[in-house]
């Protein structure tokens, strides 16, 4: 690597003390839910993170966040103080209508849906379908579903929905010089083919990300790599490419960390913060794209799939069937049957344009159907308050919460049927609701099942945590 490798943003003392800092671990980082800041609040063991409101950076070395309870109720997202940069530059509003275009494993498209209110939306896509399962789990942890999960190439996805969105993410595949420390990338990330080959496909990614906008929305880019030619090189291509159409997304608050390359570009660096790097971009469409700049570009491939709206048996009423009534109450939302005997639920208020163009397996899934019973999905547990009400909700104790956690079963003799401990609607009995959504300081964890001597563990293979002896919750 050499100082012209980044177009002289570093100096060459600079550069030394860079390549030193990119090879050691940065500090770990959290990012809180919004509606869990006020029980958490700033400790010594933890400092903000400078570019974002939510971020705490660990600097007790003792505790690890991923296992702690706290961790296990969805309060944080343990990420790369770095991903949050882009988080800042995008600022979304509770209100759009956004697309994160590469979506898994779910850290940036979970922190766009926690700011999601009534009318707010997120269309989380991931081209690679077996990353899928680890971004829905992320989605179903921040307690909101106005969100659906595509599955397609970034072309596919701009041809179904193009023109529908406020703000667009393009958290791009690159060649990942920053997690070289972090094991997950080799030295081969410098490597100048594997820059110029991702150079390639960001550029294929952008022009689709782009025709999702609509005049006025905001397109973030951004990347865990160094490289110019995949980062501020990015941007040239785009406005070179549609001449007039963008302007810079300035951020005042992000100013310390301004790229000299070009506006509306911010880096961070591993020896200037604590982080292992990152960097992050921003433009404002003005107007209509070209009309010629069309899905036959040289650079997309295939055609328009077909629409195909959500109706008949997509639109089939599950409130009615009896085995949906024992979990609880759902509001807000319509639930259709999807051809996979799966009970999925649509917020009342997602917008139209958007909701035609989803197939119902896209939207939240809320339950199973197996032969003629019916099994709850993590999501539902963790819904908010305001979209779901477990008929029967079990308080565990912390012993409780972290065998429960673990995976493990619960005797049933300890809850009991105490008022403070148990709920169930009217004159029903608890063998009337056998689900219960097990709870640690009134915070769902997930579901459970009685099963007369005990209670038998329903908890997804991805929420189950090992508890460390410091972490039942941190302070």
């Amino acid at each position: 690597m050499s100082d012209e490798s980044f177009d002289g943003l570093l100096t060459r003392d600079e550069l030394e003390a860079y390549r030193a800092a990119s090879l050691m671990h940065a500090p770990r980082c959290i990012r809180l839910r919004p509606d869990r800041m006020n029980s958490f609040p700033m400790s010594p063991a933890f400092d903000q993170v400078p570019w974002f409101e939510r971020g705490r950076i660990v600097v007790d070395s003792t505790i690890r966040p991923s296992q702690s309870l706290r961790y296990a109720t969805a309060d944080y997202y343990i990420q790369d103080a770095g991903s949050l940069l882009a988080l800042a530059l995008l600022n979304a509003n509770a209100n759009e209508s956004i697309c994160d275009l590469c979506a898994a494993p779910g850290g940036k498209a979970s922190g766009i849906s926690e700011t999601l209110g009534a009318g707010g939306f997120l269309l989380a896509n991931e081209p690679i379908g077996s990353r899928a399962s680890l971004l829905r789990y992320a989605l179903s942890r921040t307690g909101n579903p106005r969100f659906a999960v595509t599955e397609q190439d970034p072309q596919q996805v701009a041809a179904r929905f193009g023109g529908v969105f406020d703000a667009v993410l393009v958290d791009a595949p690159c060649s990942g010089q920053s997690m070289v420390a972090r094991g997950k990338r080799d030295n081969n990330a410098f490597d100048q083919k594997q820059i110029e080959h991702s150079s390639r496909r960001q550029q294929r990614i952008l022009l689709a990300a782009c025709r999702l906008l609509k005049p006025g929305g905001r397109l973030v880019y951004s990347t865990c790599t160094f490289a110019v030619e995949e980062n501020e090189a990015q941007i040239r291509f785009l406005r070179n490419r549609f001449p007039n159409a963008w302007e810079p997304l300035l951020a005042s608050n992000l100013e310390p960390w301004a790229s000299p390359l070009e506006p509306g570009c911010y880096r961070l660096w591993p020896h200037r913060d604590p982080t292992s790097g990152a960097f992050a971009a921003g433009l404002t469409l003005k107007n209509d794209l070209p009309p010629n700049e069309t899905a036959t570009d040289e650079l997309f491939v295939g055609g328009h799939p077909r629409v195909r709206p959500a109706s008949g048996r997509d639109r089939m009423n599950v409130n009615s069937l009896e085995g949906l009534q024992e979990f609880g109450r759902i509001s807000r939302m319509r639930i259709c049957q999807s051809e996979g005997e799966a009970a999925v639920g649509i917020a009342d208020d997602v917008p139209e344009e958007i909701a035609i163009r989803l197939k119902t397996k896209e939207w939240p899934k809320l339950a199973v159907c197996r032969g003629k019973t019916w099994k709850p999905e993590y999501l539902l547990a963790m819904l908010g308050q305001n979209w779901f009400e477990p008929n029967r909700c079990l308080e565990a104790t912390d012993d409780q919460a972290q065998q429960y956690v673990l995976g493990q079963a619960i005797p049933s003799d300890p809850f009991g049927p105490k008022p403070d401990r148990l709920t169930c609607p009217g004159s029903h009995s608890v063998a009337d609701f056998p689900w219960s959504v097990i709870a640690w300081h009134r915070k769902p964890l997930g579901w459970a099942k009685d099963a007369g001597d005990r209670i038998n563990n329903h908890l997804p293979r991805q929420a189950i945590l090992t508890i460390g002896k410091l972490e039942r919750f941190i302070q």
